[in-house]
């Protein structure tokens, strides 16, 4: 009878889980073997904290001269751009320069209000409206139009690692398996008793443990994906502060919405998706994600010790 493996280690900054029922003669090795190399594929490609990777390079480059790229980074800039359109600018992968002027970016650096200056300044260079990336025949470019203007796809890249992973293991033959990446999740198929998985939410309380479970959800072949700030604020000349910046206003959320997850056929659209809906709040995103089929989002607000669940139409249907 086959049996349930787990296989686990870090990348891209967290850390990975993936369990799987391995198939006719596949080894625990060889899975083993093409996960860590298709992670390796996706750092080398997105991963800011690698001086090599071609994100770093590109944001190195000050000049607005064509660059190459690969396949990987130029399908998550394609999932990037249709976020960031359908979302009305509310996700936007050029913010770092302004995460970094509020302290939000390092452990190491002071949380401070940034000067009006300051701001006005470093937001010159936010937009991703000031990169171009396209297709000439099989290979793939990017450009800056200002030659200052740098990436971080952290928001995304997750989750194309997570799919990407589940790609490779497909390829493999497997059809049963969870990918998990740093809180993103991929589900493929069914449990050996052909129950489906089950994926649970963590409440999204700061003091919660991580199998503290706010709501559970039977899935399958969909990806999910969660983003919070309940455990990430700060205390400012007496003022709270989400470390979630609005692209639009340049300035840290105030809509009280504390935790976001997205239900997607994968996890790169459901990862983009869970931070534009931070951004847009339930009214706005609730009325986007009605509008895209095979989506379904639960977002969470709390305002003065009041907890308020929205949910979209379809996604109360997964929850067991």
């Amino acid at each position: 009878m086959p049996e349930v493996n787990v296989l686990s280690g870090e990348t891209m900054g967290t850390t990975y889980n993936i369990t799987c029922i391995l198939e006719k003669s596949i080894t625990l090795e060889a899975v083993s073997d093409d996960i860590k190399r298709a992670l390796k594929r996706v750092n080398r490609s997105m991963s800011v904290f690698d001086n090599q990777s071609e994100i770093s390079l590109f944001n190195a480059k000050l000049d607005t001269l064509p660059m190459r790229i690969s396949n990987h980074f130029y399908k998550v800039l394609t999932e990037a751009a249709f976020v960031s359109n359908l979302s009305k600018g509310a996700w936007d992968g050029t913010l770092k320069p302004m995460v970094d002027l509020w302290g939000f970016g390092s452990k190491d650096k002071p949380k401070q209000i940034p000067s009006d200056q300051a701001i006005v300044e470093s937001g010159q260079h936010i937009g991703f409206s000031k990169i171009h990336f396209y297709k000439k025949g099989r290979q793939a470019f990017i450009e800056k139009k200002d030659p200052l203007v740098t990436l971080d796809l952290g928001s995304i890249a997750k989750g194309y690692g997570v799919d990407h992973v589940a790609s490779v293991l497909k390829k493999m033959g497997l059809s049963r398996f969870i990918v998990e990446v740093g809180g993103e999740i991929y589900v493929s198929g069914e449990k050996i008793d052909g129950e489906p998985w089950i994926i649970g939410i963590n409440s999204p309380e700061k003091s919660a443990a991580v199998t503290d479970i706010f709501v559970a959800l039977a899935l399958k072949d969909q990806a999910i994906a969660t983003s919070g700030d309940y455990r990430n604020w700060i205390d400012l000349n007496g003022v709270s502060f989400a470390h979630t910046l609005d692209p639009r206003t340049l300035m840290p959320l105030q809509n009280h919405v504390i935790s976001v997850s997205v239900i997607a056929p994968n996890c790169t659209l459901a990862d983009g998706l869970t931070t534009a809906l931070m951004v847009l709040g339930p009214l706005e995103g609730e009325k986007m994600i009605e509008n895209i089929p095979d989506i379904k989002a639960l977002i969470v607000t709390k305002e003065n010790e009041t907890y308020t669940v929205y949910s979209s139409t379809h996604f109360k249907s997964h929850i067991v």
